[in-house]
C-alpha cells in the first residue's frame, strides 16, 4: 500500500506540474505487471481527485497557500531597504495572480493524466507482439494481483477512457 500511495503521489505532483508521468526509459524499465499497475494507478488518481472530500481539502491547502503569499507580500513591501526596482505588487494582485496560476493548473490537470495515459499506451507498443504479453491484473480492485490475463490494446485504452469519463470541474 505505501508504494501505490507514493506512486499516486507523484503522478498527481506530475500531472499538476505538466511534467511526464514516467519517462520512457524508466517506464520501459518495468515488467508488464508494473506498467499496468502504473497506469492504472494514473486512471485511479482522477476518480481520487474527484472524490468530495479531497477538493474540500484542496480548496483548503489552496486558500491556505494564497494567505501565506498574500501575508508575506505584506511583509515584504514594509522592509524598509526594498531595492526601488522592486515591483510594486498589491495584495489584492498577489491573490488574483496566485488564483490564476492554481486555476490554469487545475484545468490542465485532467488533459495532463490523459496525455501520459496516451503516451504510455504508445509505449506499450502490445499490437505487433508475438507471443501476446501477459500480465498479472485484476480489472476490478486489485492492482496486480489477479490471474495473468493477455493484455490487448483495449484493455489499455478502457484506462485512457475511465480517465475521459470523470467529470473535472476545478
Amino acid at each position: 500500500m505505501p508504494w501505490l500511495e507514493e506512486d499516486a503521489n507523484s503522478i498527481k505532483a506530475s500531472a499538476m506540474n505538466g511534467d511526464k508521468i514516467r519517462t520512457e526509459a524508466t517506464f520501459k524499465k518495468y515488467d508488464w505487471t508494473e506498467r499496468v499497475a502504473t497506469m492504472r494507478t494514473t486512471a485511479a488518481v482522477m476518480s481520487y481527485m474527484t472524490d468530495t472530500e479531497v477538493l474540500k481539502s484542496l480548496v483548503m491547502q489552496s486558500n491556505c497557500i494564497e494567505k501565506a503569499w498574500v501575508d508575506w507580500l505584506g511583509k515584504y513591501v514594509t522592509v524598509p531597504k526594498i531595492p526601488p526596482s522592486a515591483p510594486k505588487v498589491k495584495a489584492d494582485d498577489m491573490k488574483a495572480l496566485y488564483q490564476r496560476w492554481y486555476v490554469a493548473r487545475m484545468k490542465q490537470f485532467k488533459q495532463n493524466l490523459l496525455d501520459g495515459m496516451e503516451t504510455m499506451i504508445q509505449w506499450c507498443n502490445i499490437w505487433n507482439t508475438s507471443p501476446p504479453i501477459k500480465a498479472r491484473v485484476n480489472w476490478n480492485k486489485e492492482l496486480s494481483s489477479g490471474p495473468e490475463v493477455t493484455l490487448t490494446l483495449d484493455n489499455l485504452k478502457y484506462l485512457k477512457k475511465f480517465i475521459e469519463d470523470i467529470p473535472w470541474k476545478p
